[in-house]
């Protein structure tokens, strides 16, 4: 999903000028053409070109039906479809589509699939034209801010925000192809984080109009906008099949990723979501609980400039009391094992920076750690698909050590046995 420029408000209440002024030429008894004329003075176009965008609209007046106008929405049904005709621009209409659903789902237990665009909302199950006029009609009262906030997790808006930010913490590479159930472990590991926030806040500020749609429900109450439902349709009215055919062809199909790369992608988010404690054993004097995908790609002290940092998983305060007693030259037994990991994890991350760091929180072997980094010392798909691979190489032989040593000790009792 990429992030597609709206169509604004202002533009498709034009829209629905337009509308109105073909509306009322046809029950003036003026034809296509005729209209056509008037509105190419307007715009500036040639009427042939004019007369094909409002053709719809000229065959909607002609069957009767109510043509949807930047004062009145129109519903319809046909089979297990309503489109809701709202001119109301891309992020209102987004932010109604959510509002619609969401309360559909909660007073009617009625689960809907909904899509929009800047002319019409889609909503897709068992639901009824009437059902969504009399929610339209009401909607002052219920607060939509929060209904609908309550619905962004699950949207592609979101979606998308967090596949982004994803991307700059180095979790996807650029032009990875994102299956859902991928994007929905990264969602459920990055959940509460200051990456998921930022993410959520963006979806709602940027892919939304809350304020937008709160206004327009209010000017339906206030009567300044009109709800026609033309019910249940044996085939959509013209102005609404135009909907569907844009809709449908822009479908597309999202191929599966493959389960491998989902865990090797779950393990990035997993690895640079996890904090650690990072100190300088230079001077002593400088310790910071930092998140491994905000850690600079060559960590350095504040105070001295040196790139001599450790990384310890252990408190914040615990190690600063470890460089204190470091200072002083006063370290005891329960002291020691910290400032010796400290040591450890200093010289290689003096060498290798912010992999090595990532590459030591996976628990790996200090051993593997390092084969690994000498073979891949970047951020890469690379890298952390020779963690991934060392990691499952290394539950394989723990659980054939275990096995073994249970069919050993079984062998052990079974030959005790005998001989009793």
């Amino acid at each position: 999903m990429g992030e597609e420029i709206p169509v604004p408000y202002e533009v498709a209440q034009e829209v629905g000028l337009v509308r109105k002024f073909v509306e009322d030429g046809f029950r003036e008894g003026k034809g296509l053409l005729e209209i056509a004329e008037d509105l190419s003075k307007r715009y500036g176009s040639t009427p042939d070109f004019i007369a094909r965008g409002i053709e719809p609209v000229f065959e909607q007046c002609r069957l009767g039906y109510a043509v949807p106008t930047d004062r009145r929405i129109v519903v319809e049904g046909y089979k297990d479809l309503v489109v809701v005709h709202v001119l109301g621009g891309t992020l209102i209409n987004r932010a109604l589509s959510r509002f619609l659903s969401e309360v559909l789902t909660e007073r009617f237990a009625k689960p809907v699939a909904v899509s929009e665009d800047p002319y019409r909302i889609y909503l897709k199950g068992q639901v009824s034209p009437e059902e969504i006029s009399i929610i339209l009609k009401e909607a002052s009262g219920p607060d939509i801010s929060q209904t609908v906030r309550r619905t962004m997790e699950r949207s592609g808006f979101f979606r998308f925000r967090i596949t982004q930010a994803a991307r700059k913490m180095g979790i996807i590479e650029k032009g990875a192809t994102l299956s859902r159930e991928f994007v929905d472990n990264l969602i459920d590991a990055l959940r509460d984080t200051p990456v998921y926030k930022e993410a959520f806040r963006e979806a709602i500020e940027r892919d939304i109009d809350l304020k937008g749609a709160e206004k327009l429900l209010k000017k339906i109450t206030k009567g300044e906008i009109e709800v026609v439902c033309l019910g249940e349709l044996e085939s959509p009215s013209p102005i609404a099949r135009v909907g569907i055919d844009l809709m449908t062809r822009k479908l597309e199909r999202v191929p599966l990723e493959r389960r491998r790369t989902l865990k090797v992608a779950k393990m990035r988010v997993e690895l640079l979501s996890q904090t650690r404690t990072f100190a300088c054993i230079e001077c002593k004097g400088y310790v910071e609980e930092i998140e491994l995908h905000r850690l600079d790609e060559v960590p350095k002290c504040p105070i001295c400039g040196s790139r001599r940092i450790g990384m310890v998983d252990a408190d914040e305060f615990e190690v600063g009391l470890v460089l204190t007693r470091a200072r002083e030259g006063a370290l005891t037994k329960e002291n020691k094992g910290i400032w010796r990991d400290l040591k450890r994890t200093a010289s290689l991350i003096s060498k290798f920076g912010k992999v090595a760091a990532v590459a030591l929180a996976s628990g790996l072997p200090r051993k593997k750690v390092e084969e690994i980094l000498k073979s891949e010392p970047r951020l890469s798909s690379r890298f952390y698909e020779l963690l991934y691979e060392e990691g499952r190489r290394l539950v394989l032989r723990r659980f054939t050590g275990r096995r073994e040593q249970d069919q050993s000790e079984n062998s052990f009792s079974s030959s005790t046995n005998l001989s009793t």
